[in-house]
């Protein structure tokens, strides 16, 4: 079996580095928000949540002294 990254969604929710903000009408791509403001995005939806949230596209917004069990991040290696 080959190692690398598998598909999480409906896990638990993914703690992001941006700060929650409202995005412009502009394209653009990988927007960065950055690391103003006290509320971090989430994204991808939780296993205790409706199914229709259960998507990247999801962003919502906790404070990172938040503590709970919908909530976790995704550790990355990087092989050379």
């Amino acid at each position: 079996m080959r190692g690398g990254l598998y598909d999480m969604h409906g896990n638990v929710y993914e703690w992001c580095q941006d700060s929650l903000r409202t995005y412009t009408d502009k394209t653009v791509s990988d927007p960065s928000g950055g690391g103003e403001g006290s509320v971090r995005v989430v994204r991808g939806g939780c296993w205790n949540g409706d199914a229709r949230y259960v998507r990247a596209a999801l962003r919502a917004g906790a404070r990172p002294a938040r503590t709970v069990f919908y909530l976790g991040f995704r550790p990355l290696r990087v092989q050379q």
